[in-house]
Protein backbone atom coordinates (compact mmCIF):
# COMPACT_ATOMS: atom_id res chain seq x y z
CA UNK A 1 0.00 0.00 0.00
CA UNK A 2 1.24 3.20 -0.60
CA UNK A 3 1.24 4.04 3.21
CA UNK A 4 -2.43 5.94 3.02
CA UNK A 5 -5.03 4.76 5.93
CA UNK A 6 -8.09 3.24 4.62
CA UNK A 7 -11.32 4.66 6.19
CA UNK A 8 -14.82 3.50 6.66
CA UNK A 9 -16.49 4.87 3.84
CA UNK A 10 -13.43 4.12 1.14
CA UNK A 11 -14.10 0.45 2.52
CA UNK A 12 -17.77 0.59 2.13
CA UNK A 13 -17.00 1.56 -1.46
CA UNK A 14 -14.36 -0.78 -2.44
CA UNK A 15 -16.33 -3.51 -1.29
CA UNK A 16 -19.63 -2.43 -1.57
CA UNK A 17 -20.03 -4.35 -5.05
CA UNK A 18 -18.37 -7.42 -3.53
CA UNK A 19 -20.36 -7.40 -0.84
CA UNK A 20 -23.94 -6.89 -2.67
CA UNK A 21 -22.57 -8.81 -5.09
CA UNK A 22 -22.65 -11.91 -2.42
CA UNK A 23 -25.75 -10.91 -1.22
CA UNK A 24 -27.35 -11.28 -3.97
CA UNK A 25 -25.95 -15.30 -4.39
CA UNK A 26 -27.63 -16.22 -1.63
CA UNK A 27 -30.99 -14.87 -2.09
CA UNK A 28 -33.48 -17.84 -1.01
CA UNK A 29 -36.23 -19.17 -3.21
CA UNK A 30 -39.23 -20.80 -1.49
CA UNK A 31 -38.93 -23.77 -3.61
CA UNK A 32 -35.70 -24.40 -1.76
CA UNK A 33 -36.93 -23.86 1.59
CA UNK A 34 -39.90 -26.23 0.47
CA UNK A 35 -37.32 -28.87 -0.03
CA UNK A 36 -35.25 -28.59 2.94
CA UNK A 37 -38.57 -28.44 5.20
CA UNK A 38 -39.71 -31.53 3.88
CA UNK A 39 -36.36 -33.38 3.55
CA UNK A 40 -35.96 -32.15 7.50
CA UNK A 41 -39.53 -33.68 8.08
CA UNK A 42 -38.87 -36.68 6.14
CA UNK A 43 -41.86 -35.96 3.54
CA UNK A 44 -42.51 -35.83 0.31
CA UNK A 45 -42.18 -32.52 -1.31
CA UNK A 46 -45.82 -33.44 -2.88
CA UNK A 47 -47.28 -33.81 0.33
CA UNK A 48 -46.14 -30.42 1.80
CA UNK A 49 -47.62 -28.90 -1.17
CA UNK A 50 -50.82 -30.74 -1.49
CA UNK A 51 -54.16 -30.58 0.27
CA UNK A 52 -53.68 -32.88 3.04
CA UNK A 53 -54.11 -32.34 6.45
CA UNK A 54 -52.52 -34.84 9.22
CA UNK A 55 -50.34 -33.31 11.95
CA UNK A 56 -47.14 -34.63 9.91
CA UNK A 57 -47.87 -32.80 7.27
CA UNK A 58 -49.92 -29.66 8.29
CA UNK A 59 -47.38 -28.93 10.89
CA UNK A 60 -44.04 -28.70 8.22
CA UNK A 61 -45.77 -26.94 6.05
CA UNK A 62 -46.86 -24.28 8.41
CA UNK A 63 -43.28 -24.13 9.14
CA UNK A 64 -42.33 -23.74 5.80
CA UNK A 65 -44.84 -20.92 5.28
CA UNK A 66 -43.31 -19.06 7.90
CA UNK A 67 -39.64 -19.39 6.82
CA UNK A 68 -40.61 -18.26 3.36
CA UNK A 69 -42.70 -15.06 4.91
CA UNK A 70 -39.35 -14.34 7.34
CA UNK A 71 -36.66 -15.56 5.13
CA UNK A 72 -37.64 -13.96 1.71
CA UNK A 73 -39.12 -10.64 1.08
CA UNK A 74 -42.49 -12.48 -1.10
CA UNK A 75 -45.47 -11.12 -0.47
CA UNK A 76 -48.12 -13.15 1.90
CA UNK A 77 -50.23 -13.45 -1.29
CA UNK A 78 -46.64 -14.96 -3.57
CA UNK A 79 -46.20 -17.75 -0.81
CA UNK A 80 -49.68 -18.63 -0.53
CA UNK A 81 -49.61 -19.49 -4.10
CA UNK A 82 -46.25 -21.20 -4.08
CA UNK A 83 -48.12 -23.94 -1.55
CA UNK A 84 -51.81 -23.90 -3.82
CA UNK A 85 -53.17 -21.92 -0.59
CA UNK A 86 -54.13 -18.47 -0.36
CA UNK A 87 -52.85 -15.25 1.73
CA UNK A 88 -54.83 -16.02 4.63
CA UNK A 89 -53.43 -19.24 5.11
CA UNK A 90 -49.71 -17.87 5.51
CA UNK A 91 -51.11 -15.40 7.40
CA UNK A 92 -52.49 -18.28 10.06
CA UNK A 93 -48.80 -19.45 9.48
CA UNK A 94 -47.44 -16.60 11.06
CA UNK A 95 -49.31 -16.66 14.45
CA UNK A 96 -50.01 -20.09 14.52
CA UNK A 97 -45.83 -21.23 14.27
CA UNK A 98 -44.85 -19.34 17.32
CA UNK A 99 -47.79 -21.04 19.75
CA UNK A 100 -46.59 -24.54 18.45
CA UNK A 101 -42.80 -23.34 19.33
CA UNK A 102 -44.30 -22.44 22.37
CA UNK A 103 -45.64 -26.01 23.39
CA UNK A 104 -43.47 -28.66 21.43
CA UNK A 105 -39.58 -28.44 21.83
CA UNK A 106 -39.33 -30.39 18.36
CA UNK A 107 -40.88 -27.87 16.31
CA UNK A 108 -39.17 -25.30 17.86
CA UNK A 109 -35.82 -26.87 17.34
CA UNK A 110 -36.72 -27.82 13.86
CA UNK A 111 -37.52 -24.20 13.21
CA UNK A 112 -33.99 -23.21 14.35
CA UNK A 113 -32.13 -25.74 12.61
CA UNK A 114 -34.06 -25.36 9.60
CA UNK A 115 -33.64 -21.13 9.68
CA UNK A 116 -29.61 -21.47 10.52
CA UNK A 117 -29.32 -24.00 7.39
CA UNK A 118 -30.91 -22.26 4.84
CA UNK A 119 -28.93 -18.66 6.50
CA UNK A 120 -25.78 -20.68 6.20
Amino acid sequence: MSGKMVTLDRAAELLGATLTQECSCRTLSMEEIQRKVAEHFSIRLSDLLGDRRPKNIAEPRLVAMYLCRKLTSHSLAEIGESFGKNHATVINAMKKVPELCARDENIKLALMTLERTLKG
